[in-house]
């Protein structure tokens, strides 16, 4: 097989004049990377001690160089008459065929990506351009008692000191702390089973502006207590603190227009003016189903008995809109003072506002889910008895079973009963279903909102958009020159697609769940109540 090596030469090399060449030679990989170098002689013999000597740089010099005895492997690089590099790879004193690959070491060294994916891994285990990186680390701490000589070109680059962006971050995470030291408690995580799922836990589920201000003091704390910073961790934690200032800056804006003039009561009487007309609306709907809706005809006991229920509803509904109305406008003054910890935390308070304010349409779909859900249940159950089948507890199966005459007599009149009332129970649940939906379809926005604004790496997309180098990942060769026994490329650092970029320092929130669409009109169409009690058995 034929042998290539591959010589890695910075570019700051061909702005040099006639110098010794010092670096890393991988006989695994058949690679050399040039590190420094010094037309010193002194200083070549001194650092030739901790780094290699692996060649020689002619400079513009065309004539010929031989190798030299005392190494077994020798480079030779220069120009030649046209200005091309002219790379020669001497293996034993036997010239072999090479590639000159010519690089930025500023550019592959910035990168925070590659940084930090040569982290604890072998030399031999990586691909060519972390493998230049891991060179250049490594020689980076053994070159950094000489970069204070004039004569010693180190192409490794000094080593980026973040001391004063460090202070900076952490002054910037302990305002942050003292901002949400009220909070601390709310940010830890619950000692609570994870997976209990009662009733009674459900409803003393915390609403959610306190769970959005828990979650942002955690978040806080747990950037601020990071210890061992790599690159890409320290891209993370200004991801962390570009989205509260994106938060808190978005937050204060909306403060100023409520606080501003009488904005927050204007809203309230909107909101209450709203809120009438919702009920007024919701009377004429019950109205129309006692009647004939869609010229259905309905039960009309039943229909009248749920219309006048759920009428009484809205009267008391009403009347907690009447007591609710005096303090509205206050509640909406002082809540937005709650911009300081972000537009997130004001966006958790409208929810639990929104909540509040259309309690009546969920304790209507409540109760016209649980009685479909008890109608269908009851119609299932009744369908088995028909069949000569029952359901079978223990084994949580269905199995056959034997029924008397006086058994399938009252089965099949209360069959007949619940199939003749389960249009008008259905039509009610269906009503109340759709809106209950429609309140969901608008939380469910806010919280979209809320996650992305929170989750999004908004350093990392800024930096991504003005094309920083902090973002290479990758690197494409782009052909030069090339002769008979070599061929030189030049490397050019490629960043990640925007996608890609946010997947690599962007935490999803594993704590959230996720309920997909089936389950959810499964749900519905068997009578299950969904969000927030969906039952996660039934997935």
């Amino acid at each position: 097989m034929m042998e290539i090596w591959k010589v890695y030469i910075p570019h700051e090399l061909c702005l040099q004049g006639e110098a010794f060449l010092f670096g890393h030679v991988n006989n695994n990989n058949q690679s050399a990377y040039i590190s420094a170098s010094s037309g010193d002689v002194v200083l070549a013999n001194q650092l030739q001690g901790s780094l290699p000597l692996v060649g020689f740089w002619m400079g513009n010099n065309s004539s010929e160089k031989t190798v030299n005895k005392r190494h077994t492997d020798w480079i030779v690089i220069g120009r030649n008459s046209a200005g091309d590099i002219n790379c020669k790879v001497y293996r034993s004193g036997k010239e072999v065929l090479c590639t000159c690959i010519i690089y930025d070491p500023a550019e592959i060294l910035s990168s925070a990506v590659l940084t930090d994916k040569v982290q604890d891994t072998l030399l031999e285990q990586l691909d060519n351009i972390t493998s230049l990186v891991k060179v250049l680390e490594s020689a980076r701490s053994i070159l950094s008692a000489f970069e204070v000589q004039e004569n010693l070109h180190s192409y490794c680059g000094k080593k980026v000191n973040l001391k004063y962006s460090n202070k900076f971050t952490a002054a910037l995470f302990a305002l942050l702390a003292i901002l949400y030291v009220p909070f601390w408690k709310l940010g830890k995580p619950s000692k609570r089973d994870k997976n209990e799922t009662s009733l009674f836990a459900t409803l003393l589920s915390p609403p959610v502006f306190i769970t959005e201000l828990g979650s942002h003091s955690g978040r806080i704390a747990q950037a601020r207590n990071s210890k061992n910073i790599t690159p890409l961790e320290d891209l993370r934690l200004n991801n962390v603190l570009a989205c509260q200032i994106l938060d808190s800056a978005l937050g204060l804006v909306l403060m100023y227009f409520l606080v501003s003039g009488s904005t927050a009561q204007n809203l309230a009487n909107i909101c209450m003016a709203y809120g009438d007309r919702v009920a007024e609306e919701l009377r004429a709907l019950l109205e129309w189903l006692m009647g004939a809706p869609a010229g259905l005809k309905l039960n009309s006991p039943l229909t009248h008995f749920l219309g006048k229920f759920f009428q009484y509803h809205i009267y008391l509904w009403t009347v907690y809109l009447s007591i609710l109305r005096p303090v509205l406008g206050s509640l909406l003054y002082y809540g937005s003072m709650s911009g300081v910890w972000g537009l997130t935390v004001q966006l958790a308070l409208f929810q639990d506002i929104f909540a509040t304010m259309t309690i009546h349409i969920y304790c209507f779909y409540v109760y016209a889910a649980r009685l479909y859900r008890l109608q269908v249940y009851a119609l299932g159950s009744l369908w088995r008895l028909f069949r000569g089948k029952k359901w079978n507890v223990l084994r949580q199966r269905v199995d056959s079973a034997v029924y008397d005459a006086d058994q399938l007599f009252v089965g099949t009149l209360l069959f007949t009963v619940l199939l003749f009332l389960l249009p008008t129970t259905g039509l009610y649940y269906v009503v109340f279903s759709v809106l209950r939906v429609v309140v969901l379809t608008v939380q469910g926005v806010v919280t979209r909102l809320r996650y992305h604004i929170t989750s999004t790496p908004w350093w990392s997309v800024c930096l991504w958009m003005i094309g920083s180098t902090t973002l290479i990942d990758k690197a494409v060769l782009i052909a030069g020159c090339f002769e008979k026994d070599y061929l030189v490329l030049y490397m050019q650092g490629t960043r990640p697609s925007l996608k890609g970029t946010m997947n690599l320092t962007w935490k999803p929130d594993s704590s959230r769940q996720h309920y997909s669409w089936s389950t959810i009109v499964k749900n519905l169409l068997q009578g299950h109540l969904i969000y927030p009690w969906i039952d996660m058995k039934r997935q």
